[in-house]
């Protein structure tokens, strides 16, 4: 595991944002409130996971773009771009690797169950 930073970021968006979306995002459980992130672990270039703490289950971020340095990053940026203090998808909110300095989109968020996160781990479990 590796650390995590969460800002709150003027970024601008590089396509326009459905409110639908994000009312959708908010309905489901797909944000994930700043004050509650924990920790996080890249899975590839543009997928990533992410815990919140005391979780057992993390949470699949899924990038718009891949980021070619999130597999050596010690620490990431989760950009906050509408300073709502949630990190949501639907477009705004987004990764910036702290190698290289490039960002990304979150274009989806998918909560886990404890198996799926733990396979995703190859095997290991992790508590925050």
């Amino acid at each position: 595991m590796f650390a995590l930073t969460a800002v709150l970021s003027a970024c601008a968006s590089t396509k326009p944002v459905s409110e639908e979306c994000e009312r959708r995002a908010a309905y489901s459980h797909t944000c994930i409130p700043v004050e509650q992130l924990a920790d996080w672990e890249p899975l590839d270039e543009s997928t990533l996971l992410l815990w919140t703490h005391g979780a057992t289950r993390a949470h699949l971020l899924r990038l718009g773009r891949p980021l070619e340095e999130l597999l050596l990053a010690d620490d990431v940026d989760l950009a906050d771009a509408d300073s709502d203090r949630l990190i949501c998808p639907c477009g705004r909110d987004g990764v910036v690797d702290f190698i290289s300095g490039r960002s990304a989109r979150i274009i989806a968020i998918e909560y886990l169950s404890e198996q799926r996160t733990a396979e995703l781990l190859g095997g290991r479990s992790t508590v925050l």
